[in-house]
């Protein structure tokens, strides 16, 4: 079992708001085979999902990558956090995907 939290504040219960963002469709052309990479954001509610959007410039610069995280919990450019592994395929180098 998992506690989920609001992503702004944390709180946990019932979500009014669930944001998936799909940053990546993919589609075999020999079986068919559908994939999505995407990432779920939980909100408690309108307000909070607002100021993490304002507080994390979601409408100017797009989403924190969540693909190249580090052991802090910030993107680093590369893939799965580590300079060792090349630039992260998700957001080419940038910590920010814009969808």
């Amino acid at each position: 079992m998992q506690i989920i939290g609001c992503t702004n504040c944390k709180k946990t219960g019932a979500f009014k708001i669930q944001l998936i963002v799909v940053y990546d469709e993919n589609q075999c052309e020999c079986c068919n085979n559908f994939t999505q990479g995407k990432w779920t954001y939980y909100f408690c509610d309108t307000e909070c999902e607002k100021q993490w959007s304002v507080s994390n410039e979601i409408n100017t610069k797009g989403f924190k990558c969540l693909n190249c995280l580090d052991i802090t919990g910030k993107p680093t450019g590369f893939a799965f956090g580590y300079e060792s592994n090349g630039v992260c395929e998700t957001c080419n180098g940038t910590k920010r995907v814009i969808v």
